[in-house]
């Protein structure tokens, strides 16, 4: 062997193994974690130590479909439509009064897993297995021992859900104001000369006392079913309210001091009240209450009032719109979805449940049917079975201080537990327990927020040719032979040549070659580019500096380096991003390298953080190398 022989021998050694440090984890603000839950009304402590672990712990708290609605004071709404300046409606878990409550948390997630579903005539809903019901396991005292319970701990039990509260207390408002009105009225002659117009300012009303803001809100039910605004040469302005409530009708236009016609439909026969009362009353009327059966609506003061109230409302809209069955059932039919949306929220109001279905029909507005229903608590498990569906979307919840939501899915309304904030309750096992069942669910979106930093030395260049493929959920720098000598490397053998002599001295001989072709070119071109023509042909300026030709010399030089170069490359990846990649390049039919780079990699999550890795394992190949297992794939 020449002296250049054992010096080129000594520039190139080869490795077989990857390494991998860990560089960076996570930590928990403990401060910040503690003013939250204190914030927040509650208090919760993780069992574990492993900051990743606490973290994915701590966002892993999911809810609702996006199907879901929830009744807010101003109405009905999804989740998704939510624009926190609302309350909602809430149920106090020791009292079972009714309260409107402002919502001290928000939260929406992508969510790619299993829901709890029920379906029934009475209940409807799909939530995360973490979400939170309100009710009891006291299947033949219903009402007794009301409690939070995870869906998923319900399993095969029969539980009770609660669909009416207590009762509503409400209030009258001080006053009710019409507001000042202009009207513009163009003053002619008997020969309709116009002289011009003269204008008129109607000062606000304001309708004060129980008696006559009683008697303004059950005119302004009677408008929303049967009413329309009156604008008529001849009659004047004001409204009218159709069919035989007259005697009722005439009856609150006593009350309020208005005037008012009656006269028959020539067309159907039935009976009208003409009330008088000029622009604005009509105009109050229409601001209040809706123009067009569609779009019918009480105001919210209306909604508001006492429980005593809202039950006469309730009658009103059924002697009106609606129908009473032989067998005491009570429906509104409306076309306006807002104000069956409406109703519901007066039945919740007196203690009553309800259902809202679409009804098919032959009239040029889609029609909606109210149903009262009966308030006895809701049996699961019975005749409604709770069943898991899959389902790939968002998820939404509210967190209350009361921790209770009302919310309706197809229609269908009842008392649920918001489950975000159900830190003071932890699962039994603790965290092992939960990120198990983390990812026996699926809820691979909360593993995201757990990262890692890492350094991979003793790979190829073909590995991390892979392994830079894994963009989501990663971030890669790597080392970069432009401005990293290559004239003392290392060289990556993969297991198949080094286990052959024969193969392996046909490799060792390739690199050699390459190797000692990238000393050679990066020393001649180095030199070259010392000469004015070639800097300049290399679009370099005259008179570089030695780094930047030395850099030059090496970016082209490496052409001939062969992928089995050894590099080092720095990783940031989340926890969720690393199991797919423990999933895809742990497999058997991965290249072997990078296989090794996966099994080395399990090995220090496995240690730094067991909850999150722990259900991987590695399983002996024919060859001797190892795949990697396990039962949740694809979080």
């Amino acid at each position: 062997m020449t002296a250049d022989e054992s010096a080129l021998n000594s520039e190139v050694r080869v490795l077989t193994e990857p390494s991998v440090y860990l560089l960076g984890t996570q930590t928990v603000q403990d401060a910040e974690l503690s003013r939250f839950l204190a914030d927040h009304g509650v208090s919760w402590e993780s069992d574990s130590e492993v900051p990743a672990e606490v973290i994915t712990e701590t966002a892993g708290r999911l809810c609702f479909d996006e199907e879901t609605e929830i009744l807010t004071d101003q109405g009905w709404k999804r989740f998704a439509e939510l624009d926190r300046t609302e309350q909602v409606m809430t149920l106090n878990p020791t009292t079972h009064q009714l309260e409107w409550q402002r919502p001290n948390a928000y939260q929406i997630y992508d969510y790619d897993g299993v829901l709890k579903c029920a379906e029934g005539r009475d209940i409807s809903f799909a939530v995360t297995p973490e979400h939170r019901q309100f009710g009891t396991f006291t299947y033949f005292s219903p009402r007794t021992n009301l409690g939070f319970v995870r869906t998923d701990e319900i399993g095969g039990r029969r539980f009770c859900l609660v669909s009416v509260g207590r009762g509503w207390s409400g209030r009258y408002p001080e006053f009710v104001e019409l507001p000042e009105v202009s009207v513009s009225q163009v003053v002619s002659n008997q020969f309709r000369v116009n002289y011009g117009t003269t204008s008129t300012t109607r000062p606000a009303i304001r309708i004060t006392g129980t008696k006559r803001i009683r008697a303004l809100a059950r005119l302004l039910v009677y408008y929303a079913t049967e009413g329309s605004p009156r604008d008529q040469k001849g009659s004047g302005r004001g409204i009218v309210i159709y069919g035989d409530h007259v005697e009722e009708v005439t009856s609150l236009c006593r009350e309020l001091g208005l005037t008012w016609g009656l006269y028959t439909d020539k067309r159907n026969g039935v009976p009208r009240v003409l009330i008088h009362g000029g622009i604005q009353w009509k105009e109050f009327f229409i601001q209040n209450a809706g123009k067009g059966s569609e779009n019918k609506r009480l105001p919210r003061w209306v909604l508001e009032l006492p429980a005593i109230e809202l039950l006469e409302f309730w009658n009103i809209l059924v002697r009106t719109d609606g129908h009473t069955y032989e067998n005491g059932r009570e429906v509104l039919v409306t076309s306006s979805p807002t104000l069956a949306g409406q109703a519901q929220e007066l039945l919740c109001k007196i203690g009553a449940s309800s259902a809202v279905r679409p009804m098919s029909g032959g009239t040029n507005f889609q029609m909606y049917m109210v149903s009262r229903k009966h308030g006895r608590p809701i049996h699961l498990n019975d005749k409604v079975l709770i069943k898991d569906q899959t389902y790939k979307g968002k998820v939404y919840c509210v967190t209350t201080p009361n921790g209770v939501v009302y919310v309706r899915r197809k229609g269908i309304v009842h008392f649920s537990g918001n489950c975000y904030m159900s830190f003071a309750k932890p699962r039994p096992g603790g965290n092992s327990a939960y990120l198990h069942h983390i990812k026996e669910v699926g809820h691979g979106s909360v593993l995201e927020h757990a990262v890692w930093n890492f350094i991979f030395t003793g790979v190829s260049r073909s590995c991390t040719h892979e392994l830079v493929r894994h963009r989501a959920g990663f971030g890669f720098s790597q080392l970069s032979q432009r401005y990293v000598d290559e004239s003392v490397a290392e060289y990556v053998e993969p297991d198949i040549i080094a286990a052959d002599p024969e193969l392996h001295a046909i490799w060792l001989e390739a690199v050699k070659q390459s190797h000692a072709a990238y000393i050679k070119l990066a020393e001649a071109l180095n030199a070259k580019l010392t000469d004015p023509a070639a800097a300049a042909a290399a679009m370099l300026p005259p008179n570089t500096d030695r780094t930047t030709r030395r850099k030059t010399a090496r970016q082209a030089a490496r052409s001939v380096l062969p992928n089995a170069t050894e590099t080092k490359i720095f990783v940031t990846a989340n926890a969720r991003a690393l199991r797919h990649f423990l999933e895809q390049r742990g497999s058997s039919f991965a290249e072997p390298e990078i296989r090794k780079l996966a099994c080395k990699l399990l090995d220090v999550l496995q240690k730094d953080s067991p909850n999150l890795f722990s259900d991987y394992q590695k399983v002996p190949l024919p060859d001797g190398t190892h795949e990697i297992k396990t039962q949740f794939t694809k979080i």
